[in-house]
């Protein structure tokens, strides 16, 4: 009877050890690459008697407003459903907007603001347990960045519109200028918080597996971009409007919708022992 059980318990619990080794650990720490679009645009917030009405100007085309964004990411699990993702993220960041020049009866000036950021994030990621092979999840973080000390562009031109009560009184048109912008112009580093949403989806392969991830986030800068010296017209002020401080006078935060792919490897591969991969060659 001791036998019959022995014959019967031991390769049941050799298979079951075996199965084990095939089982990868329960949330490893994942490495990996991620990339999206951004849509960035200002919020302008008034000093004094200045008027908000920044805000209220049109954007420009949806086209010229996508900016993209790129970087690296690490996922470090904080228990069965949570984890800690930093990522090291470039992107570029601005304006695109719609305005009248000073004085009224100027032409329609289409206004760009492009500055590149090198941006640490430090987001809490928390998983929705649901059944299924794709998990929701929300996060939410801080955002610490840096602007690139070079290709800092804003771009502003005159153009004339297609209805005649909008074109400049004089039948003019004004010609196509650019300025350079250098960092006397941008406060030298930014700060904000960011938060959205996700799904998560592993793909199982024989030795390995891969996380992907796509998500959409909206970030919130909250401090001024605009630089001491501009405010206090010591740099060339390239900003909204003729005049330069007319608008530099207030705050300028960073805004943006974001929309991201991520591809992460798990730190665990799936191993088998010698014997059974010796025995499946023979």
């Amino acid at each position: 009877m001791i036998l019959v059980m022995m014959m019967v318990v031991v390769p049941l619990t050799a298979q079951i050890g075996a199965e084990s080794r095939f089982k990868p650990v329960h949330n490893p720490i994942s490495i990996g690459i991620k990339g999206g679009v951004l849509l960035p645009h200002y919020h302008y917030r008034s000093r004094g008697a200045m008027p908000e009405d920044l805000n209220e100007l049109p954007y420009d085309s949806l086209l010229h407003r996508i900016r993209p964004l790129v970087g690296v990411q690490v996922e470090i699990p904080m228990g069965d459903f949570a984890y800690f993702a930093p990522e090291l993220i470039w992107t570029k960041r601005g304006d695109s907007r719609l305005f009248y020049s000073i004085p009224a009866d100027s032409l329609l000036t289409n206004y760009k603001a492009k500055v590149n950021y090198l941006d640490l994030r430090l987001p809490i990621e928390v998983v929705i347990p649901i059944k299924g092979p794709a998990q929701p999840y929300l996060f939410g973080g801080v955002d610490v960045g840096v602007v690139m000390p070079y290709i800092l562009i804003d771009t502003v031109f005159n153009k004339p519109l297609s209805t005649p009560i909008e074109m400049n009184l004089s039948g003019e048109i004004a010609q196509e200028t650019t300025v350079m912008v250098n960092k006397g112009n941008m406060s030298p580093f930014d700060f904000g918080v960011f938060g959205g949403a996700g799904v998560r989806y592993t793909l199982e392969f024989e030795r390995f597996s891969l996380l992907l991830k796509l998500e959409a986030a909206y970030s919130m800068g909250l401090h001024n971009t605009y630089s001491k010296l501009e405010q206090q017209s010591q740099a060339p002020a390239v900003n909204l409007g003729n005049g330069g401080t007319h608008y530099s006078v207030g705050y300028r935060y960073n805004r943006g919708w974001e929309c991201n792919f991520s591809v992460m490897l798990p730190l665990q591969f799936k191993t088998g022992d010698a014997c059974s991969s010796f025995a499946g060659r023979r």
